[in-house]
């Protein structure tokens, strides 16, 4: 059971086992140990009981905090402290999923514990908020004993959240797995539970996810309806639903919602969810189970659920009767209310008739010849034929029973299709889910929904298989998978790697050397009195040295890790331990302040004790041996000179309420690496000012190290996360590194290729950090890049910049070849032409100009009054496509715009001018027929016949400004997208709208489909070019960036012949980027390979830790293989 205690020492209060009464237990935060004295229960329990995600059995350790676990869950606007959202105090997590967290927390100004939910938005921001707003608003309006009430809902900064009624208890499904209540208690149950639907059907809100798992049981035993995370309001507009989709839990899905009949979804859905829990709380089983694929297949077709009392006898006829009348497929027969359920399941409790009428055999007869209408009707027709050979018809009864097999083929083929859609569906749902979960930067368990989606999907699905495997490969890169997971015996604290990479050792009450690569105990030292500290290698690798909380610093040889002495006269625990770079001094620090000096070669004090004031946390030499610094709670970093013991000037202070966790002199000259509570600084030790800008955290950092290229940051931090970060720029590497409880230190290979991960979870970690990268090249240009393309054969890429020049590079190095080709007003358009030998560029300056290429020597030029603004080029590469615009003040949009033709063989131009209302930004040619489209800044796409010079079609409208156009491929589909943040997909033949439009975060300003597959890059203000599936219309990877810092424009191309594509960002830079590859994976290496990364496994729709042996077993499989598929 989970107590509640405070820490004597930060007072910080703490969850402990109830078996740690009377024993003596370590605070996490400031490393105190004190005894269990007096304890209280806490009512935190409920995080316990609602199992937001297992950990290893029986390995988590003893003392536990009762705040949120995960930094990296909790919403970026909490700020540097995650105990706080707004006036809310954050107590403990309850619950998680991909699009929001639910809180237990303190609501001070109402003096009360409240449930918060905080959502996860991605994707469409102001669509997620909108369908938050939409739940708050039906919870709001509910207000019934057995209904969560909702107390408040708004948001904070940009967050949005719910403060709803904390209820103290546990789950109905935990009540049914610990066995079944008797039949009055079922009853009762869920009587309550169909009034308050009844209430909640009155004010006009139907739920669409009633389960177990969303029935709150009280303290008292009254059962109470959460998260009406599906919620529909009957007044509200059909438009507010995902078209199509199926919203829910399979298991608990009505017929008309598994069957994507969103239109038909009513109050009688919820009466058939409510009376599959009457099923399952009377039978133990639900109606229909198995994979959900097969569950959705089945509860939207024509099977009928089992009947109770064949799976438990005792069940009583009349509950049957209103299980089954709740469970009936047509929602016209079931109940015509749930308060009718509810008055026929008081009826029954109160021993008077049940006004549900039990179905009689004839009616049973009846329905299965309705169900199963081919069968029935070969019955019948059986007896026809029977009276048919005594009438002497046999020659009929045979053309029926032809007809009757046809029918039965058609039949099955009907019911295959109905689960072939079920499962895509089911597969699309897997998807999305994952595309959140990634997106909210939970990667590791996205991609186990990315697997279960392609487990899902039938094999004839190649564009959504194909998405999924695109998906996997996008998304694995941001992982850091893991390689090793081992077990202590007790809470870690500290970790190091030897100099030379080959051994890793660990720290409890003794000290572990194993093989980071395979985990094999190499040596075990002597155990120590208590607990150790902190370990820590000499640089040459003779020594390795540990501080207890005995003040004994134990100096270990490293050949066979044998006991040399032991060096005393501290008169506190160690709290840290450093050699210096020659290895012949060790500087110590204990708990009460005193930092001392120790001559390795004798085992002897080296002058007199350091003193800093306060508790001592951290010690570090500088690179060159001379300087020593030191820091703690003062929150000041004291200097020494090393050889004469003198302070070396005046004391750092660092910002106000931030203790010093970790030093660390940098690889640079003069710069210091400080951990304070949730930030990383860089500080020049002789100004003592900040030289760059700080790593945040939303939790404590407790260490901090750096890689000796300086390429790679490592933190570990409070909450079980540690984090990897650019040496350079400063910006996080991948996901967060996860552990069950507080990171207390992180070490990195000599080689900056690993990072090792120790926890007061008893876990130690090896995970592979420095991988292999894109590895394309990369250049800069001048800053306000306008445009970026390829030339035809892919040899060169080209940029447009505002300062009027055009400039090529070569794709194989990044080389420039010219940069010759100049306007006086920034071009917005080039193209290359005759095999490449040729180009043209468009200028704001209204000059068009055709060039040598790629040598940019001139060839001719024309001069025009209007600005020339889009280029487009045709097929065949004989006709130049060019948009003019008036020339007005940057503020006013001009009222008249044109599209003209150039002739590319005579370089002359072409008497067809194509007139609109407005600038035209996108132009493009159809790739086989005489058409041309245009994208206007009055919001409407055109398309031309070249032969006439006349529109076909004007019907394809943006709600926005168009900023670009493109054909697809085959010609069949154009592309238009723009400021309005979306990309449409149009039928090229009569404009009708196709596919699902693609929404963006920012606005779209071009698009560029891939010559060789169905993919399309989109490139706009946020944060990275978009890779889309057009055919299923999703997201395939993260945003594709040119610098992981750089939030501003950035486009990209596709190479014409490799699956590659140039990016370009606002200012300047260019890289190279492969495009995700749609790799032929073999699925169960692919989830096998994940596994052994992430540490994760699925089973039964719920993702769970792997034990160290599961682990263990994953990654010998793996090494069977003859490559990891996902390998980069």
């Amino acid at each position: 059971m989970p107590l509640s205690v405070r820490c004597p020492g930060c007072r910080k209060k703490l969850g402990v086992e109830d078996a740690c009464i009377g024993e003596r237990v370590c605070c996490p935060h400031c490393d105190r140990e004190f005894e269990v004295e007096a304890v209280s229960f806490s009512s935190g329990a409920i995080e316990q009981a609602l199992r937001v995600e297992s950990s290893i059995p029986d390995e988590r350790p003893q003392v536990q905090e009762t705040q949120a676990a995960d930094p990296n869950r909790l919403q970026s606007d909490f700020g540097k402290d995650t105990k706080t959202f707004g006036r809310f105090q954050i107590r403990s997590l309850l619950g998680e999923g991909a699009y929001g967290t639910v809180y237990r927390a303190f609501d001070p100004v109402l003096d009360r514990e409240v449930a918060l939910k905080i959502p996860k938005f991605s994707g469409d921001l102001e669509r997620r908020q909108e369908r938050f707003l939409r739940e708050a608003k039906a919870a709001a309006r509910l207000r019934h004993p057995n209904i969560v009430g909702v107390y408040e809902s708004g948001k904070i900064g940009d967050a949005s959240y719910i403060a709803a009624e904390y209820v103290d208890g546990r789950t109905l499904s935990m009540l049914i797995e610990e066995g079944l209540p008797t039949f009055d208690e079922t009853a009762r149950i869920c009587t309550a539970l169909a009034e308050g639907l009844a209430y909640a059907h009155d004010h006009g809100v139907v739920h669409r996810d009633i389960k177990p798992g969303n029935v709150l049981m009280d303290s008292e035993g009254q059962p109470q309806i959460a998260d009406f995370g599906l919620a529909k309001r009957l007044d509200e507009d059909a438009t507010m639903t995902t078209e199509g989709g199926i919203l829910g839990t399979p298991a608990y899905m009505p017929p008309e919602q598994a069957r994507g009949q969103l239109e038909k979804i009513g109050p009688a859905s919820d009466q058939y969810s409510l009376g599959v829990i009457l099923y399952e709380m009377l039978t133990g089983k639900r109606p229909f189970d198995g994979p959900p694929h097969q569950i959705i297949a089945r509860v939207a077709g024509n099977d009928p659920p089992p009947a109770l009392r064949s799976l438990r006898s005792s069940v009583p006829r009349d509950l049957e009767a209103i299980s089954l009348r709740c469970l009936e497929k047509d929602p016209a027969r079931r109940y015509r209310d749930v308060r009718a359920l509810a008055e026929d399941l008081q009826r029954w409790r109160d021993g008077r008739p049940v006004r549900v009428r039990r179905t009689s055999e004839l009616e049973y007869l009846f329905r299965w010849g309705k169900r199963n209408p081919v069968l029935s009707l070969s019955l019948a027709i059986t007896c026809g034929v029977i009276l048919a050979a005594i009438g002497g018809a046999f020659t009929t009864v045979v053309v029926r029973l032809q007809e009757q097999q046809s029918e039965l083929s058609q039949a099955q083929s009907t019911a295959n299709q109905a689960e072939k859609i079920s499962a895509i569906r089911l597969a699309e749902n897997y998807c999305d889910k994952a595309i959140a979960l990634c997106k909210a930067g939970e990667v590791d368990r996205g991609l186990m929904w990315f697997v279960e989606g392609l487990k899902t999907v039938p094999q004839e699905e190649k564009e959504l298989a194909g998405m999924l495997r695109m998906n996997i490969s996008a998304w694995y890169p941001e992982l850091h998978p893991s390689t090793l997971l081992m077990k202590a015996d007790g809470p870690v604290l500290t970790i190091s790697y030897s100099p030379d990479g080959k051994h890793l050792a660990y720290a409890t009450n003794s000290i572990q050397i194993i093989d980071p690569k395979n985990g094999k105990l190499l040596f075990q030292s002597v155990k120590h009195p208590s607990r150790i500290y902190r370990i820590a290698y000499s640089p040459d690798g003779n020594w390795l040295a540990s501080g207890c909380d005995d003040g004994t610093i134990r100096l270990f040889e490293t050949k066979k890790y044998g006991l040399i002495s032991e060096l005393k006269g501290h008169t506190s625990w160690i709290q840290c331990v450093a050699f210096s770079p020659n290895s012949m001094v060790l500087a110590s620090g204990e708990a009460n302040g005193a930092v001392r000096l120790w001559d390795v070669a004798q085992s002897l004090p080296k002058g007199e004790p350091l003193i800093t004031k306060g508790y001592g946390t951290a010690v570090a030499f500088s690179r060159d041996g001379k300087l020593i610094a030191a820091g703690g709670l003062e929150q000041k970093i004291r200097i020494w000179d090393v050889e004469t013991g003198q302070p070396s000037g005046e004391p750092i202070s660092v910002p106000a309420f931030n203790n010093i966790h970790h030093i660390l002199f940098s690889r640079r000259e003069n710069e210091l690496i400080v951990s304070v509570h949730y930030q990383v600084l860089f500080i020049d030790p002789t100004t003592g000012k900040e030289t760059s800008k700080s790593l945040p955290h939303q939790d404590v950092i407790y260490n901090t190290e750096i890689s000796q290229d300086g390429r790679v940051i490592a933190t570990a931090a409070e909450g079980g996360c540690a984090f990897v970060w650019d040496g350079s720029t400063h910006a996080r590497k991948g996901i967060a590194l996860k552990h069950y409880h507080d990171v207390r230190q992180v070490s990195l290979s000599p080689d900056g290729q690993n990072l090792a991960t120790c926890s007061l979870d008893g876990v130690v970690r090896v995970w592979k950090v420095e991988r292999k990268t894109d590895g394309h090249v990369s250049a800069q240009t001048a800053q306000g890049l306008t445009n970026v393309g390829f030339d035809q054969s892919g040899k060169h890429f080209w940029t447009t910049t505002r300062d009027g020049r055009c400039r090529v590079w070569k794709s194989e190095d990044g080389t420039l070849v010219s940069d010759n080709m100049t306007h006086t007003w920034w071009p917005d358009g080039f193209v290359t032409f005759d095999n490449d030998r040729k180009s043209v560029s468009g200028g704001r300056d209204g000059f068009l100009k055709i060039w040598k290429f790629p040598d940019g020597a001139p060839i001719k030029s024309f001069n025009f009054d209007k600005e020339v603004i889009a280029l487009a080029i045709s097929p065949d590469r004989r006709m130049l496509a060019y948009s003019l615009r008036d020339r007005v003040p940057f503020t006013v949009y001009p009222k008249t715009g044109e599209v003209r033709f150039l002739d590319l063989q005579t370089l002359e131009p072409i008497d067809t001018k194509l007139e609109h209302p407005g600038t035209v930004k996108g132009i493009a040619f159809h790739p086989t027929e005489k058409m041309f489209a245009t994208g206007c800044d009055d919001q409407i796409a055109r398309v031309w016949n070249l032969n006439t010079s006349s529109v076909v079609i004007e019907t394809m409208k943006h709600d926005g400004i168009i900023s670009d156009v493109k054909y697809s491929r085959d010609g069949k589909t154009l592309i238009t997208c723009g400021l309005d943040r979306v990309v449409h997909f149009w039928n090229s033949q009569d404009g009708s709208p196709v596919k699902s439009i693609l929404e963006h975060p920012g606005e779209v300003y071009m698009t560029s489909p891939s010559p060789d597959r169905n993919l399309l890059l989109s490139g706009g203000p946020f944060q990275g070019s978009l890779l889309w599936s057009i055919e299923t219309g999703r997201q395939i990877g993260p945003p594709l960036k040119v610098d992981r810092n750089y939030f501003s424009i950035v486009v990209g191309v596709f190479h014409p012949q490799k699956p590659i594509a140039v990016l370009a960002q606002g200012d300047g830079k260019i890289r190279l980027a492969d495009v995700p590859a749609d790799l032929d994976m073999e699925i169960p290496a692919v989830e096998l390979a994940i596994e052994s990364a992430t540490g994760l496994r699925l089973e039964n729709s719920v993702i769970r830790r792997l034990s160290v042996e599961e682990h263990r077993s994953v990654v010998e499989r793996l090494k069977e293989l003859d490559r990891n598929p996902l390998s980069q």
